[in-house]
């Protein structure tokens, strides 16, 4: 045999052994994927709106009032604003899964200015006023302003009112 016919057969074992290999590999991942439980999704739709009738109202009017000074953004989560010096997760969690009904951004550097959260009847309970109460104190020691507005007062006053 010359030294290009080994060189071919060489180059097909190659090729074989590459081609067995990704073949295999290939079906390593389907036994894979097909052995993991399905993904249920069938709890989950899409909300039919995202803000209930007093926040359309409320983010309404507070647009008019600022115009173009501030940005306003919504139900934002307080871990997005607020951080933590504390490399532990014990002051994260803490903060991690709750929200601000509304931030106004400073539009010239993006930072908040002020935060405003509109209390319904939910929160009269003991426990969301032990939460309105964490967020009052945490809010004052970072120096955001919170602002919290009662649903069912007049909004067009109380935004007035902020002096923003």
């Amino acid at each position: 045999m010359n030294t290009n016919t080994i060189l071919i057969l060489v180059g097909i074992a190659v090729a074989y052994i590459v081609v067995s290999w990704l073949g295999k590999a290939s079906k390593d991942s389907d036994k894979e994927s097909s052995s993991e439980a399905p993904l249920d999704l069938t709890p989950y739709q899409a909300r039919k709106e995202f803000f209930n009738s007093s926040e359309q109202m409320f983010y309404s009017l507070l647009q008019q009032q600022v115009g173009d000074r501030y940005g306003i953004l919504s139900k934002v989560r307080i871990e997005d604003i607020i951080e933590s010096t504390d490399s532990s997760y014990k002051f994260r969690n803490t903060i991690k899964s709750r929200h601000i009904d509304f931030i106004l951004l400073d539009k010239t550097n993006y930072q908040v200015k002020y935060a405003i959260e509109l209390d319904g009847g939910y929160h009269n309970g003991e426990k969301a006023q032990q939460a309105d109460e964490f967020k009052n104190v945490l809010f004052h020691h970072v120096g955001i302003p919170l602002h919290r507005i009662k649903v069912g007062t007049n909004f067009a006053e109380e935004i007035k009112a902020l002096e923003l």
